[in-house]
């Protein structure tokens, strides 16, 4: 479990809570938005918002494993996690999704996107 991170704040719950949180506002977000307005790419090699919601749902998938049992790491994970948020944050460097991660070649539509967040 995760519970090695407690002691830094950080709790399964916690980890939990925060992500319905962000999936909240994502669904907020697209729901205010037309249909239209969210298929617009910001460049030829850009993901328009809907393909980022498709690719930030993806990943939401993977946290189904905070559910379950997961073995202690044997490193101290906390210690990299500024750095991590660091890299996430720093928007003049682009960073490349696992191809897993990227949206599919048929873009959903913004209703479909929706609904998976609320069932997930």
């Amino acid at each position: 479990r995760l519970d090695y991170l407690t002691t830094n704040g950080f709790t399964q719950e916690r980890i939990l809570e925060d992500l319905a949180y962000s999936a909240k506002e994502l669904m907020d977000l697209l729901e205010s938005q037309e249909e239209g307005t969210l298929q617009l790419k910001p460049g030829s090699d850009g993901w328009s918002a809907i393909e980022v919601g498709e690719h930030l749902l993806k990943s939401y998938n993977l946290f189904h494993i905070l559910r379950g049992k997961v073995a202690v790491p044997s490193r101290n994970a906390v210690e990299y996690l500024p750095l991590l948020r660091s890299n996430m944050l720093d928007y003049r460097f682009k960073a490349q999704a696992d191809i897993r991660l990227h949206p599919d070649v048929t873009t959903p539509s913004k209703k479909a996107i929706i609904k998976d967040l609320k069932t997930n």
